[in-house]
This record gives structure tokens, sequence and C-alpha cells, in this order.
């Protein structure tokens, strides 16, 4: 979990828990007015759930300084604290700010915002929805199939990085002990009808398959580099589905190194782009 010291800021904002996978991210203006953004696992709030990462620009003087009239009114309308109760399901917001009497937080239920931060939520959002634009290490994937056909017996998985720094896998990962993990479900013309996708939430209750990573090499992706890696069937998964229309969904689990922002390794849960199949 990303852990930013916020005397290194100016202000501060996150999204974090609820239902496994649960939800991570992390959004600081520094105070050379830099913003940087992390998704580790961006649902239910920012889409594309398919892509994961940091991503940061400089804001200039006029944003930096309409965006801290924003948070110093919000400080000052609002309470700080935590929130008398919290669903399990419902994940947690935080909204900080350094002081010189020490940091003024506020968290709260994403459904039932403080009426004083609504408006400094709705900036941070569409500040967020920018940066999405500005990767600087990312990590997108999408289901493939190697050649011609469409049986999900040549399924491909397809990682590339928009950014302009290397993606690094960490040196450990999921469970079963590699570096990544990925769960699938069929969804068949029936399935299809009645909802046209699947969540992280429906997903998350699917069994992962073997290992998709040889965790004796580390796997580096390059600034505007792709790689696709060959999937191993476990318990015959991919061989079981019939040659009829349907739709691969997928939830990727991954470890990775956050380098420049604060060094750590976080967790990240993605959603490939869906494969149409038969």
């Amino acid at each position: 979990m990303t852990q930013a010291n916020p005397e290194n800021y100016l202000f501060g904002y996150s999204y974090t828990g609820g239902l496994p996978p649960a939800s991570m991210e992390m959004l600081v203006i520094g105070k050379n007015g830099l913003a940087q953004y992390v998704a580790g696992h961006p649902w239910p709030k920012q889409p594309p759930f398919d892509e994961i990462g940091i991503y940061q620009r400089q804001l200039s003087k006029e944003e930096l300084a309409s965006l801290q009239g924003m948070a110093a009114t919000a400080r000052r309308d609002s309470p700080a604290g935590e929130p008398d109760r919290l669903s399990a399901d419902s994940g947690t917001e935080t909204f900080f700010v350094p002081q010189t009497e020490g940091v003024w937080r506020a968290s709260w239920n994403p459904l039932e915002p403080p009426t004083g931060l609504v408006e400094l939520i709705r900036r941070i959002r569409a500040l967020i929805s920018d940066l999405r634009g500005h990767p600087l290490s990312s990590l997108r994937a999408c289901l493939v199939r190697s050649g011609v056909g469409k049986q999900p017996t040549e399924l491909r998985l397809k990682l590339s990085n928009r950014g302009s720094r290397p993606f690094a896998f960490a040196g450990f990962g999921a469970p079963v002990g590699e570096q990544a993990e990925l769960r699938l479900q069929y969804c068949d013309q029936e399935e299809l009808n009645s909802s046209k996708s699947r969540s992280p939430l429906q997903l998350i209750q699917s069994n992962p398959l073997e290992g998709i990573m040889d965790t004796s090499q580390e796997l580096v992706i390059g600034p505007g580099e792709e790689t696709t890696l060959t999937l191993k069937d476990s318990n015959g998964f991919l061989q079981r589905r019939e040659r009829q229309f349907g739709m691969l969904f997928g939830l990727l689990r991954v470890q990775w190194k956050v380098e420049g922002f604060e060094d750590y390794v976080e967790e990240g849960w993605l959603m490939p782009t869906p494969l149409e199949v038969g």
C-alpha cells in the first residue's frame, strides 16, 4: 500500500479499500507544483481499468493557486477526522493538508462525502482524468490470440507501457509465488445478454491460472514497448471452452516497482481488454 509522507507535499488525496480486489488510488501535489497520481487499482472511480501505473505533470501557477484555494476553503468548511462507521465494501476517501501544527486529515465513506469537500473532490477527479493522459510508467494489458482463429486455446496476454520510464515487475508477487497472476471468466451468449461486462468483484471469484511469469528473470517493459506472454492452461480451463460465441474477461494481479515517486513496491489489479471467442 502506498504510504506517502504528507510533510513532503502541499496536499494529497487517496481512495483505498473496499471489497477485494481493494481499490488503490493516490494523488499528491508536490511543493514544486508537480502532480503525481498512482493507480494501483482505480476501480470503481477512474476508468479505464485496463491500465495501471504512475502518471504525472507539472501544474501551471494558475492551476496550483486554484487548487490551493479550494483546499484551504475545504479545510475551513469541513471537519477533520474519521467517519463514525464504514461498511466493509465501501472503501475510504482521504484528503490531507500539512500545516504548522500537524497534518489536517479528513476521511469519509465515498458514498457520503462531506458537503464542504464535494467541489474539491470533483476538481481532483478532473485532474486525475487529465493525468491519465500523462503516463510516467504504466502497464496496459490485453487478451489476444497468437494467430488466425478464435479458439481460446490460442490465448496470449499482451502487455505494453505507454510511459516515458520502464515498468518493472517486482521480484515477488502473487500467493502462488509468481510475479503476476491472471483470473479468467468465460461468458457465453446468454450471460452476455444479461450483462455485457464483468467487474473486478466478479472476476476475483475465479481461481487464478498457473503463474504466467518466470520468476528467475525480472520482466521490465521499456517506454513505448510491449511484450506478449503465452498463458499456461491451469486445469484445462481453456480446453474446456466449447466452440460457441462468448467473451473472455480477465483480472490481472501484479506487483511492480514504483521509482522516483517514493520508491516502494506496489500491488495492482487491472482488467485486460476482453477477447471475443467462438
